[in-house]
């Protein structure tokens, strides 16, 4: 917004209510993010809801979840919790892992033992993309 020279010369009282405008502007931004954070919201819930029946499935596999847990080189706990964490808060994680070619995710499961770290490749692999960097990891 430019500055209107000719209102810089008017009086502060004749100007008008710069604080009801700052007032005005705080409200419409914190109605923007509410609404945001409520689309936000109603999406992981939808994810939570497409991610409990791939999760199912996963579970449900015991001789699988204890072949890749022997494989990763971890307890069959651990990977059942990582699965069931993604559920939880990175469905996103869980779907594209039921997506994509689970021989391929399952392979960069194995290579990454960190869990931010193996999320971020797993997306990467399915997608293609993460929207971000795709810079690569130097091993």
């Amino acid at each position: 917004m430019a500055l209107d020279h000719g209102l810089l010369n008017l009086p502060l009282a004749k100007r008008g209510d710069i604080d009801a405008q700052i007032d005005a502007y705080k409200h419409d931004q914190a109605v923007a993010e509410k609404s945001a954070r409520k689309a936000r919201a109603a999406q992981l819930k939808q994810d939570k809801e497409a991610a409990k029946p791939v999760l199912a499935q996963l579970l449900a596999g015991a001789e699988l979840i204890n072949h890749k847990a022997v494989e990763m080189k971890v307890t069959p706990k651990a990977l059942r919790d990582q699965l069931k964490s993604w559920a939880t808060w990175q469905p996103k994680n869980l779907i594209a892992l039921a997506r994509s070619g689970s021989p391929k995710v399952l392979q960069i499961m194995e290579k990454d033992r960190d869990p931010h770290l193996r999320a971020s490749r797993i997306l990467l692999a399915s997608n293609g993309s993460m929207g971000g960097s795709t810079r690569r990891r130097i091993a």
